[in-house]
């Protein structure tokens, strides 16, 4: 076993030194860094979107990685990876905290999920079938349905529509046999999302800055969007100054609906590359990496 970096490692490095253009969103995105949260131009949000293929990943990692290598911040990233709220808050708190360094966190995800297997266990396993129809309800929504143990063909969580009837289904066998159960579980937002911004407190006092970014936000927004609007606006308790987040997908964020956040928030549309910028990315004028080389037959 040697020290050498990876394949991937090495590969990431190359993709890194290749980076070409989005000089002006680096430097306004450096530049806010050195900006005084009380400074009106200070902003707190940036969404980068745009069309599929334009680099919005690669340029959430620029950013990532300014944030983490020059200005010292602490970082944590995540994508569609994570099924749902619950995976993609355990996913931010072990990049964020070492392991155990989180306790009050962890002892809240044990008990939510606790809660989610007595809950199951008392509405039986949940199977294909038709709707029932109705709202859900209440504290059953989605990403909650998204927690429980699924048998037969929901097993894939195919579409939203069928997790929403697994949703609806549980909960009423929960309500049905509410004079032998305990209440329906709370939803993974108000379960965890008061331990997540304290541990953003705790930490925010011992590093200069946090950052957090949501990438492929298009196809995370079904369980993300409200959670996200709401942590901004401070439904779960006020957010550290020296956080800025970064949602990174090819919608932009709606203004009506994120109106409350527009004073805080840098939109960073990103148009195709130039001419000469997909040259370079294609390596015919890069005066340090020069041209690939030709193919071996």
């Amino acid at each position: 076993m040697t020290d050498s970096p990876s394949m991937q490692e090495l590969m990431r490095r190359r993709r890194r030194a290749r980076f070409v253009g989005r000089r002006d969103e680096l430097a306004d995105f450096r530049a806010n860094f050195t900006t005084a949260p009380e400074d009106e131009r200070r902003r707190f949000l940036f969404n980068i979107h745009g069309d599929a293929g334009v680099g919005k990943t690669l340029l959430a990692e620029q950013f990532q990685r300014l944030a983490r290598e020059e200005m010292g911040a602490l970082t944590a990233r995540v994508d569609e990876k994570p099924e749902g709220l619950v995976a993609t808050l355990e996913s931010m708190v072990r990049q964020l905290a070492p392991k155990g360094a989180a306790k009050h966190f962890d002892k809240a995800l044990a008990s939510y999920q606790q809660q989610l297997r007595d809950a199951q266990a008392a509405a039986g396993p949940i199977e294909e079938g038709p709707s029932t129809g109705g709202k859900l309800v209440a504290g059953m929504g989605l990403a909650v349905a998204q927690s429980l143990p699924v048998v037969g063909p929901l097993a894939s969580a195919v579409s939203t529509e069928q997790v929403s009837q697994a949703a609806h289904r549980v909960g009423t066998a929960i309500n049905e046999r509410a004079h032998a159960v305990d209440p329906v579980p709370p939803g993974p937002a108000e379960a965890l999302t008061p331990p997540f911004v304290a541990l953003l407190h705790r930490l925010a006092g011992e590093v200069p800055w946090l950052a957090l970014f949501f990438d492929t936000y298009e196809r995370t927004e079904p369980f993300l969007g409200k959670w996200l609007l709401e942590l901004v606006e401070g439904r779960y308790g006020d957010l550290p100054s020296n956080l800025v987040l970064t949602v990174a997908g090819q919608r932009r964020l709606p203004p009506g609906d994120w109106s409350s956040c527009l004073e805080a928030m840098a939109y960073v549309p990103l148009l195709p590359f130039t001419e000469e910028e997909a040259e370079r990315l294609l390596g015919r004028r890069d005066p340090q990496l020069g041209p690939f080389p030709p193919p071996r037959h």
